[in-house]
C-alpha cells in the first residue's frame, strides 16, 4: 500500500455543475487529489457493496493490480467505451459518446453519481438486448427511474446475462450481476441499474464500480 502526507479530505456543502467551478481548469489544477500533495503520483479507490459492512477504501500510490483493466482519461475522443451483454457487442454508433468541439459529451466516471446514466439511444439498446435475454424472467413494473424490472421473489436462483464496458486499448471490465440487477424493495423485486439521459454527457455510476478498484494517474 502506498503512501501520501499531508492531504487533508473534507466534506463539500456548496457545488456546483460541471460547467462551474468545481469542474473548471482552475478548480481542477488547485483541488484534484493528486494536486493537494505533490507526494501523490496516483489515487485508487474501491467501492465496497452498498449492503456490505466494509468500508471503501481510498489509497495514494499504490501498485497497479497484475489483472487490472486500464483506458486513458482523454480530454476529447471520438468515441466511448463499446457495451456488451450477453457477449453480445450492442448497436451504438460513435457519434452518441463522441465529444464535439466545444468539450461536450462524451462519457465520464463519477463515484459521486449512483445510477449509471446512458444517452437514451445507447440505454435503449442496452435496455433491449438485455430484456430479450431474459424473457424466461418475469416482468414487473418500473421503479422511480428504472423501466426494467423483474418480479423475482419465488424464485431461488437466476441467471442474467454478463454485462461488460470495453474500454479504448482493449480493456473490458465485466460487471458482476450485483452491479447492473438490484433490489428495490423488500419483496423480491429487482430491476436494471441504468437509466437514460436526454443529456449530452453520460455517467458511468457508482453501483457499477462497486467492488473494483479504480485507480487513476
Amino acid at each position: 500500500m502506498g503512501t501520501a502526507n499531508g492531504v487533508a479530505l473534507g466534506c463539500g456543502h456548496t457545488m456546483r455543475t460541471l460547467r462551474g467551478s468545481s469542474g473548471s481548469p482552475r478548480a481542477r489544477r488547485w483541488f484534484s487529489l493528486t494536486a493537494v500533495s505533490d507526494q501523490a503520483s496516483s489515487f485508487s479507490y474501491c467501492l465496497v457493496d452498498r449492503d456490505s459492512s466494509s468500508s471503501s477504501t481510498l489509497e495514494f500510490n499504490s501498485p497497479r493490480p497484475s489483472d487490472s483493466i486500464t483506458a486513458p482519461l482523454l480530454r476529447t475522443t471520438v468515441c466511448g467505451p463499446t457495451c456488451t451483454v450477453g457477449g453480445r457487442p450492442l448497436n451504438i454508433p460513435e457519434s452518441v459518446f463522441a465529444v464535439d468541439a466545444s468539450g461536450r459529451g462524451g462519457i465520464i466516471v463519477d463515484s459521486g453519481t449512483a445510477v449509471t446514466r446512458l444517452k437514451t439511444e445507447a440505454y435503449n439498446s442496452l435496455r433491449d438486448t438485455f430484456a430479450s435475454l431474459t424473457r424466461n424472467l418475469p416482468s414487473s413494473s418500473g421503479f422511480a427511474i428504472f423501466d426494467k424490472c423483474y418480479d423475482l421473489s419465488s424464485m431461488q436462483k437466476i441467471a442474467v446475462p454478463t454485462v461488460s464496458f470495453r474500454f479504448a486499448g482493449g480493456g473490458t471490465l465485466r460487471l458482476r450481476p450485483e452491479n447492473y440487477l438490484i433490489p428495490v424493495d423488500s419483496s423480491g423485486k429487482f430491476c436494471l441499474a441504468f437509466a437514460p439521459t436526454d443529456g449530452q454527457l453520460s455517467i458511468v455510476g457508482n453501483i457499477q464500480q462497486q467492488g473494483h478498484v479504480s485507480v487513476t494517474i
